[in-house]
């Protein structure tokens, strides 16, 4: 269909070079209590990757949750979430 969603029993999201969650995004995340603190109080710094790294996480729980439920997450969905991802990332970076 145009929706990019076919029913056959379980809701899938296809295409013919599907990808497993696992191949989403980047796997580089440093863990948040080995962040340098700033000279500035830390918090800035710190807040923001804490932001990132839970962005992440989130996504990854949520596509978990997709695939428990039978939705196959196909390459241009991967690439979408992944370029989100990297951006809030680099804006957290910022």
């Amino acid at each position: 269909d145009s929706c990019g969603v076919r029913r056959a029993g379980a809701m899938a999201l296809r295409s013919p070079s599907s990808t497993s969650r696992r191949d989403l995004v980047p796997r580089y995340s440093p863990p948040a209590d080995s962040l340098p603190p700033t000279s500035q109080g830390g918090f800035s710094n710190g807040a923001r990757a804490d932001v990132a790294r839970k962005t992440k996480e989130e996504a990854d729980h949520l596509l978990a949750k997709l695939e428990k439920e039978g939705v196959e997450i196909d390459g241009k969905i991967t690439s979408i979430i992944g370029d989100g991802i990297g951006r809030i990332q680099a804006d957290a970076a910022r």
